[in-house]
């Protein structure tokens, strides 16, 4: 168990965050550390079913050389490359420089992103770089960045050789787990450990989550008997890791390891907790996971996987330039943010995969047709003709093979109140969620605005999917859920 306590010196504003910056403290350890490990002790092996090849669809991002991107909140894309930094937003392309130096890692931030470079931590806020106000506070530029969701609002795990930070509850404090190895650092979260959600660490061979509470950080070491090369977490909330060796593992909620050996000499993995799919890569191969089966892509791109994106994609980059790469047809929305609010008269626009073998697209508000304007596909979405609640947009695009395509974007509305936490989501909650979601439960803890608010993208998920909540419960009805997507539209009233 390790225990931080930190004294605050001073507080700053910046890119529309409060930050405390606190004094550095080391926590104090105090757990249990990890069995050694027993030679070629392995796991069960998961009976990994193979489906037919998979061919997968490019989608052209921008042709500046790409060696790291992620997707932000606002599905905007941040890559770096020998070019220096660029966002690209819906094919507009902004430079922003080379400030930071050589690019260790980003992690999106709500409006925008933190990013790490050789010179430090700089913050992307409202398209423009700045130095972040932590960047002084830290005791080097970090090789690892995390945003976790917590109960206090939004964490940020900065890790570098040696060293562990989190700003937590508007601190900056120094988390070092004791005498747990900090060497060159990857870092995930969201796979439960001791019932909550962690984050996991893997550095000098070894692999633990921690999970904080308060102000303690307990530590769960695991015993693995190869060092971890990569890991990732997936919607389902599995761990993928991938070892020295090239050998695929996952640990599911069950807290059971298993090996996965449809695929050998794996390179990396990626996953992303807002979707089930799983990319896997080894030096010659491809392969994606959905949750029922291992499938070989047969036309393998070029370059390498950089990230997780949304619809279950990746994006992939090279020195030749960045794309957005489907495992299957998709088509993206968008003129209006996915669970957004509509205010005014909005222009949504049609951007199915393969666009050039489209036949028709057609659509529906809440079942009934829309119409849709011819190539380049358009939809006007007037809030006067639109009554208050959570609206549900689909999207159909036919393919002259065949074959179709459904997008979807969910939206919500309000002339009077919207829905509120203590009116309308808490009473779900304690109804419904509270049980296992609860202080007393077994699952993640979700009792507060924050926390709904930091996990809402896979709160939804789950409710949509029927997941949760898990029998003897029913299904959230659709009504219900419309208070869920509301409430996330009109940015989390607290009443």
């Amino acid at each position: 168990m390790l225990r931080t306590d930190c004294t605050p010196k001073r507080r700053s504003r910046h890119a529309g965050w409060i930050l405390t910056l606190a004094s550095a403290c080391a926590a104090e350890p105090n757990y249990t550390p990890p069995p050694p490990p027993t030679p070629d002790a392995g796991f069960p092996p998961e009976p990994d079913r193979i489906g037919a090849p998979l061919s997968l669809y490019l989608e052209p991002v921008v042709s500046r050389p790409a060696d790291l991107a992620i997707e932000l909140e606002d599905g905007a894309i941040l890559t770096a490359g020998a070019l220096g930094l660029a966002l690209v937003d819906t094919g507009t392309v902004t430079a922003l420089g080379d400030d930071p130096g050589p690019i260790r890692a980003a992690t999106p931030l709500p409006n925008g992103a933190l990013v790490s470079g050789a010179r430090g931590l700089y913050v992307l806020s409202a398209g423009q770089l700045q130095v972040s106000p932590l960047d002084a506070q830290l005791p080097g530029a970090p090789l690892s960045l995390l945003t976790v969701p917590g109960r206090a609002g939004l964490e940020v795990w900065m890790a570098g050789d040696g060293w562990l930070w989190l700003w937590r509850g508007d601190q900056l404090s120094d988390v070092r787990p004791g005498a747990l190895p900090l060497s060159a650092p990857k870092l995930a979260y969201g796979a439960a450990a001791g019932g909550r959600s962690a984050v996991w660490v893997a550095a000098g061979g070894a692999l633990y989550a921690l999970v904080v509470e308060d102000q303690v950080t307990r530590a769960y070491p695991e015993n693995l008997t190869a060092p971890v090369r990569q890991l990732a977490v997936d919607a389902r909330r599995t761990l993928w890791v991938v070892d020295d060796a090239g050998k695929l593992r996952s640990r599911r909620a069950d807290d059971v390891w298993r090996d996965h050996d449809a695929v050998a000499g794996v390179r990396s993995v990626h996953a992303s907790l807002r979707s089930d799919e799983v990319w896997i890569e080894t030096m010659t191969e491809m392969w994606r996971y959905d949750q029922t089966e291992f499938r070989k892509v047969n036309n393998l791109p070029a370059g390498r996987v950089l990230s997780s994106a949304s619809q279950g994609s990746v994006l992939m980059g090279d020195q030749d330039g960045l794309a957005q790469v489907y495992g299957q047809r998709a088509v993206r929305l968008t003129g209006l943010k996915e669970g957004g609010l509509l205010l005014s008269s909005a222009a949504i626009q049609v951007r199915p995969v393969a666009a050039a073998n489209v036949t028709t697209v057609t659509a529906t508000l809440d079942d009934q047709a829309i119409s849709v304007s011819p190539s380049p596909w358009n939809i006007t979405l007037d809030p006067a003709l639109i009554d208050d609640g959570a609206h549900r947009l689909e999207v159909r695009v036919a393919y002259s093979d065949g074959e179709s395509a459904t997008g979807t974007l969910r939206f919500s509305h309000y002339e009077g109140p919207p829905p509120s936490w203590q009116a309308d989501i808490a009473p779900l909650f304690r109804d419904r969620c509270e049980l296992c979601h609860g202080a007393r439960g077994s699952a993640r803890i979700l009792d507060t605005p924050a926390l709904w608010s930091a996990e809402i993208d896979s709160i939804l998920l789950n409710l949509r999917t029927r997941r949760m909540p898990l029998p003897p419960s029913a299904p959230l009805t659709e009504a219900e859920l419309g208070l869920v997507e509301g409430w996330q539209a009109a940015g989390f009233p607290a009443q």
